[in-house]
């Protein structure tokens, strides 16, 4: 079996030898064999699961990690506030116009809103740089400038979130619900070939695609007399910087034993099938 992880692009391509694989089912009764060479479909899962658990968020835990949960909430508290956050307010306004800032922070205090946003107006008049309105997608995603798409820690916010109500923690939430899109990328490119994975292969609910039913992946499958080649891609548009090089290198090395030991549980199986047909004749 050949595994290439080479390349920037979110996928792996694997080769098998058909002579090998038939190899290691040799134990196995021939009336139930199954041709290793054409079905693939165990490699394909073990991969995907493998390359999930080695994409961000690392790991396989059973809820998404409270530390990317917090990452994704402070991130986001990095570019914009809410216009009754006082406190992260002066790091906007307080280098552009003592007086009109003074009244900005007076007007929100006596809840007049319609004068606050006249203010900030004329404070963007004044040359303040930034934006305000609802929660801001987009100035989340101008902010990533960072390693892994993050918002450096030396960010300060500038968009005003005008709207009323929680709309930030309903933004900040609905990005806690996209963490393991990536990892469930590989799901979606193993499930294309056929079958299912699941927490049999140790993936769990936050990263699969019940989930994440935007993520997407594909397969592409190429067999010759004596080869056959799998490729898996994941399609998650950010797949590339969630699964970083180093970590390519660390799934090859994971995914071959975690294979031969779903290959034996698979051999187990059918030995002990041909035992129960055997004592029942």
């Amino acid at each position: 079996m050949g595994f290439n992880t080479s390349g920037s692009t979110p996928m792996i391509t694997m080769k098998f030898d058909k002579t090998r694989l038939d190899r290691l089912f040799r134990d196995a009764p021939k009336k139930f064999l199954v041709a290793a060479g054409t079905d693939i479909r165990t490699a394909a899962r073990i991969f995907a699961a493998v390359a999930a658990r080695n994409t961000l968020p690392y790991g396989a835990y059973e809820q998404p990690p409270k530390a990317a949960m917090s990452t994704v909430e402070n991130q986001i508290k990095r570019t914009q506030v809410p216009i009754d956050s006082l406190g992260a307010m002066w790091q906007v306004l307080k280098n552009v116009d003592q007086g009109l800032s003074a009244a900005f922070w007076t007007a929100v205090k006596a809840r007049k809103m319609g004068l606050a946003k006249q203010i900030l107006n004329d404070l963007q008049s004044a040359g303040a740089s930034f934006t305000y309105g609802a929660a801001s997608p987009a100035a989340h995603t101008r902010a990533r400038t960072g390693r892994h798409r993050s918002v450096p820690a030396n960010h300060q916010p500038n968009h005003i979130i005008t709207s009323a109500g929680s709309a930030l923690n309903t933004y900040i939430k609905r990005k806690q619900n996209t963490i393991g899109a990536a990892k469930a990328g590989w799901i979606v490119a193993g499930k294309s070939i056929g079958g299912s994975i699941s927490n049999r292969e140790g993936v769990k609910a936050w990263y699969n695609t019940g989930r994440h039913k935007k993520s997407k992946g594909t397969h592409q499958l190429i067999r010759t007399e004596t080869e056959t080649f799998l490729k898996l891609i994941n399609q998650v548009p950010w797949a590339d910087v969630a699964f970083p090089p180093s970590r390519k290198k660390v799934t090859g090395m994971e995914f071959l034993p975690d294979f031969k030991k779903a290959v034996a549980k698979r051999k187990k199986a059918l030995a002990d099938a041909a035992f129960k047909r055997q004592g029942g004749r």
